[in-house]
C-alpha cells in the first residue's frame, strides 16, 4: 500500500476494499467530534456525511463508531444516558441533579449533551444508517466501547454530565483508589476496579446492548480509556477476571452473531509495552490463544504515538490469525516534554515502521476530522 494511502485526512488514491479489516486502515471515531456540531447537523443527511468524511480517500478498512464515555450517547438501560438528570436555571446555565456544574472551562457541554439526544429524535435509525453506509462503501463499521472513561474524574469535577451514576453514587466502594482522589490530579486513580464483579456486570451489560441493539460488524474493548483497571496491587492477582471478562464478551459476541447473521469480531486496545499489559491484568496470549479477540491494538496510554511500541513481541504472543493493529495517535511527545502534533510525514513514517515491525494494518486514534468549526 501506498503510504500516502494511509493519511486518512486528506483524502488521497481512493482505493476500495471489501469487509476485511486487515486491506485497509482502521480510523477511530470519537463520540465528542460528532455531537460538537451545531445543532441543525443533526440529521440523516450529516449521518451519512460523516462515514463519507472518512472514507472518502480510500485506504480505510473499518471505522471504529465511539458511542460512549462514562456515560452512554445512546438510550440505556444499563449504564446512564448523556441527558439524564440535566436541567436549566432562570439563566440558561445548565444543572446536573439541580447543582450547577463544577469545574467547568472551555466549551459548554450544551452540545455534548443536547445533541445526541435530539438526533435520537430526528434520526431514531441513525445506528443503523451508519452500519449501512459504512457497507455500502465498501468498509466495516464497528463499535468502539471505552471501557472506563474517566476524563475530569477529579474531585472537584464530580458534577459533570459525563459521570454516570455508577460513578457518582458508588464511587468510593467501586473504583480502583478512592482515597486519592481528592488530594491527587490524576484521574486513573478514579476509573472502575474491574476486579469487583458489580462492575464487570454493569460493562458487560453496556457491551450486550452495543451488540444486541445496532447491528456492527464488530466491537472494539478500548481498555486505554482508562487503564489501568484493577486496584493497585492487584494486576496479577486479579488476571483470570479479566480473563473471563473477556470469555463472556466473546459468549456475547458469538449470540449477536447468531441474531444477526454474520461474524462479530472483537478487537481490544492494549498499552504498548507488553510488561504494561500484564501488570494490567491483561494475559493477550490467553486471548489470542482461545480466539477471545481478533484484533490487538498497541497502544500509548496517551497522547504521543510510541516507536518503542513492542510489534514484534506482540505478534510472538498474539500470532495470526490473530491482527495486529498499532496504534498511531494525534500527538508526538519529544524528550523534553514538547508536544506538536501529528502531520501527514510523522504518520506515514511511524506506519512505514510499524508495518516493517511485523503489523498487519494501522490503527489511527484521535484523528478529528475538522470540517466542522469547533
Amino acid at each position: 500500500m501506498k503510504l500516502k494511502a494511509l493519511w486518512i485526512l486528506f483524502f488521497l488514491y481512493p482505493v476500495f476494499f471489501l469487509y476485511s479489516v486487515e486491506k485497509g486502515v482502521i480510523v477511530n471515531s470519537d463520540a465528542w467530534q460528532f455531537w460538537y456540531k451545531s445543532p441543525d447537523k443533526m440529521t440523516k443527511a450529516e449521518v451519512l456525511a460523516d462515514v463519507d468524511d472518512f472514507i472518502r480517500g480510500g485506504g480505510v478498512s473499518a471505522v471504529f463508531f465511539n458511542m460512549n464515555f462514562q456515560r452512554t450517547f445512546f438510550p440505556t438501560e444499563v449504564g446512564t444516558v448523556i441527558w439524564k438528570d440535566v436541567s436549566y436555571n432562570e439563566k440558561g446555565e445548565m444543572l446536573l441533579r439541580g447543582k450547577p456544574l463544577t469545574g467547568l472551562h472551555g466549551r459548554d457541554y450544551k452540545q455534548l449533551v443536547e445533541n445526541p439526544k435530539l438526533l435520537w429524535k430526528n434520526v431514531p435509525d441513525f445506528m443503523e444508517l451508519r452500519y449501512k453506509r459504512c457497507h455500502e462503501k465498501g468498509v466495516e463499521m464497528w463499535h468502539s466501547m471505552r471501557m472506563n472513561d474517566v476524563h475530569y474524574a477529579m474531585g472537584w469535577y464530580e458534577n459533570r454530565p459525563q459521570h454516570s451514576d455508577l460513578w457518582i453514587d458508588h464511587g468510593a466502594e467501586l473504583t480502583r483508589a478512592w482515597h486519592r482522589h481528592l488530594r491527587m490530579w490524576n484521574w486513573i486513580d478514579n476509573t472502575f476496579d474491574y476486579g469487583q464483579k458489580k462492575v464487570r456486570e454493569y460493562h458487560l451489560g453496556i457491551i450486550r446492548e452495543y451488540l444486541m441493539n445496532w447491528e456492527s460488524d464488530g466491537i472494539e474493548l478500548d481498555w486505554l480509556r482508562a487503564a489501568p483497571f484493577l486496584k493497585p496491587g492487584f494486576g496479577e492477582k486479579d488476571t483470570p477476571l479479566i480473563t473471563q471478562f473477556m470469555r463472556d464478551v466473546r459468549k456475547t459476541a458469538d449470540e449477536a452473531e447468531k441474531k444477526w447473521g454474520h461474524k462479530i469480531r472483537i478487537a481490544a486496545r492494549v498499552p504498548w509495552n507488553v510488561e504494561d499489559a500484564m501488570m494490567c491484568g491483561m494475559d493477550v496470549a490467553v486471548w489470542a490463544r482461545e480466539k477471545l479477540v481478533d484484533i490487538i491494538i498497541p497502544s500509548p496510554d496517551g497522547c504521543s504515538t510510541c516507536m518503542q511500541t513492542q510489534v514484534a513481541l506482540w505478534r510472538i504472543i498474539a500470532p495470526a490469525p490473530v491482527i495486529l493493529a498499532p496504534c498511531i495517535i494525534n500527538q508526538l511527545t519529544g524528550a523534553g516534554g514538547e508536544t506538536m502534533n501529528r502531520t501527514q510525514e510523522t504518520d506515514n513514517g511511524f506506519a512505514s515502521a510499524f508495518y516493517q515491525m511485523g503489523a498487519d494494518t494501522i490503527y489511527f486514534y484521535n484523528h478529528f476530522l475538522y470540517r466542522y468549526s469547533y
